[in-house]
């Protein structure tokens, strides 16, 4: 048996405190995560509960329930934007099934993002220790990324490093480099 619920969209904006962590979860939304002058969490186009938003020793996680199913949205897509000082964060994680990934001049520790489908975009990020980026479906552009190494392997697709082809698997040494595995997209990267 099928069943559905409909629910009014509405604007959320949540005051949070500048957390050493994220851990973001999401089905399908358009997720900003970016630096600015104060720490905010806005949610638009979404119902009461959808979400599910804690704060607790420096973590700041953002579930969705369901998150990890496909299920059938008619409407507007979530847009989710998250703005932290410019600090490094030690920890940031992203589970993301479908949409847009945006990460906008952040400094981090540690990133991990498990992106299924969709585009993922990154400007003047800073990775000072080993990270992963692990794509399914969809485009993945890195400018202006500092990192030391990189490691990207494309199933199908092409990689392309400061506007040169390149072949995959591709290594570049370093201590803590970044690892990108790409099943099906293109991979752009750039310093």
């Amino acid at each position: 048996m099928n069943t559905g619920t409909v629910k009014s969209l509405t604007i959320q904006r949540i005051t949070v405190q500048m957390p050493q962590q994220l851990q973001l979860t999401v089905r399908t939304a358009v997720v900003h995560i970016q630096a600015g002058s104060t720490p905010q969490l806005r949610l638009a186009n979404v119902s009461r509960g959808q979400y599910r938003v804690t704060q607790r020793n420096g973590v700041l996680r953002l579930t969705e329930t369901a998150a990890g199913k496909h299920q059938l949205e008619i409407g507007r897509s979530p847009h989710i934007t998250l703005t932290v000082p410019r600090a490094t964060l030690k920890v940031v994680r992203v589970n993301q099934l479908n949409g847009t990934l945006n990460l906008t001049h952040l400094t981090v520790d540690h990133l991990e993002i498990h992106h299924q489908n969709g585009t993922t975009t990154g400007t003047a990020l800073t990775l000072m220790g080993a990270s992963r980026l692990v794509k399914t479906n969809g485009r993945t552009t890195l400018k202006r990324l500092q990192t030391s190494g990189l490691v990207v392997t494309v199933k199908n697709g092409q990689f392309k490093r400061n506007g040169q082809y390149q072949k995959t698997p591709y290594h570049q040494a370093g201590k803590a480099p970044l690892v990108i595995t790409s099943g099906s997209g293109q991979v752009a990267v750039s310093e």
